[in-house]
């Protein structure tokens, strides 16, 4: 998935939101009594079920961010290659 529409400050603040989810589901690993109250009446096999989508919800979140970064290391290329170019050409 591609974030070229989205402007560079944009771009930081997806990050430093996802950064900020990240840290909210390891800390529901860690202590998941904080989101799930009644986290000792579920199953173990729904504990775990819980445990396994906050770890992949953390994993997409890596990789929307890794996106970004991407996106913005792409914007700041074409920005150097554009001011070199018309520098180059005394523009």
């Amino acid at each position: 998935m591609m974030y070229q529409k989205q402007s560079s400050a944009s771009l930081k603040r997806a990050i430093r939101n996802l950064t900020k989810r990240i840290k909210e589901h390891e800390e529901y690993i860690e202590n998941p009594y904080v989101h799930v109250p009644e986290w000792d009446e579920y199953s173990a096999l729904r504990q775990e079920g819980l445990k396994k989508h906050w770890e992949k919800e953390i994993r997409n979140f890596n990789e929307s961010i890794n996106n970004r970064i991407e996106e913005l290391k792409r914007e700041v290329i074409m920005m150097a290659n554009e001011k070199l170019t018309k520098e180059e050409l005394n523009i």
